[in-house]
């Protein structure tokens, strides 16, 4: 895949979904803080002030997909504002604060799926977890994107469920456009419309059978993050260049982000 140039744009008001973004059947998730925000894991309360608990959040697929948490002292807090203007759900690390999604598991059974996982996020500390999102295989396998003290990180299980790594760039506590994507062959990590790794392996595609996803976390809640996520999607493919493009055009646009 090639180092992608994206179209700059200037921030402004942008609302609603855009056209341009792959909306298929390969869209398993798709969340965003400034709506479909719940106080509980029974859906009956929104989160609508800054500071509220955030125990559920819909996506806005189309799919009604369910990120929960039914756990009080776990649930994230709304952030109103807290990235370019825009929602954001925090986490907490220390209260081991996340979201799981693990209906969407089934769509990356088996071996050798392709995974792409895009957030715009921020983070509160640097700290050596910090697993901004996961998918997590039933033995042992991963496919997450992670922020390390030695740099980015977007970890992929191989076949014996050691861990290829891409790091590159500097951690800090800006907010950013994270993009990782893997075509089973290789796995690229883009920041902020750059490709700034890439690495092949031989691996396991969709983290071996998994069987969780998290928001804030690596799958089934371990390694979580400080920090702030305002929008989130999942596929089970690897999106061309030409989607990854409207991807980030779009969320720069929406948070105001180079």
């Amino acid at each position: 895949m090639p180092n992608l140039i994206r179209i700059k744009h200037n921030p402004g008001h942008f609302t609603g979904l855009p056209g341009n973004i792959p909306q298929s059947t390969n869209l398993q998730g798709w969340w965003r803080a400034d709506s479909n925000t719940f106080q509980t894991s029974g859906l009956t309360t929104t989160a609508v002030a800054d500071g509220d608990p955030v125990g559920g959040w819909v996506d806005i697929s189309g799919a009604s997909v369910a990120a929960l948490q039914g756990i009080t002292s776990r649930r994230g807090t709304l952030r109103l504002g807290a990235i370019g203007g825009k929602n954001a759900i925090q986490f907490v690390s220390s209260n081991l604060q996340f979201l799981n999604a693990n209906s969407i598991v089934s769509a990356f059974s088996g071996s050798a799926k392709p995974v792409t996982l895009i957030v715009v996020f921020g983070l509160t500390a640097l700290t050596a977890t910090n697993t901004i999102l996961g998918l997590n295989g039933a033995s042992g396998g991963l496919n997450e994107i992670r922020e390390k003290l030695a740099g980015w990180s977007y970890q992929q299980a191989d076949a014996t469920n050691t861990f290829a790594e891409i790091r590159a760039g500097f951690p800090d506590l800006n907010p950013h456009i994270l993009i990782g994507v893997f075509d089973v062959n290789v796995q690229y990590l883009r920041l902020d419309g750059t490709l700034i790794g890439s690495k092949g392996s031989a691996a396991t595609g969709g983290g071996n059978n998994p069987t969780s996803f998290c928001l804030g976390a690596r799958g089934g809640g371990s390694l979580p993050m400080d920090g702030l996520i305002a929008e989130a999607a999942i596929y089970n493919t690897n999106l061309s260049p030409s989607s990854l493009i409207a991807w980030e055009t779009y969320l720069s646009r929406r948070y105001g982000l180079p």
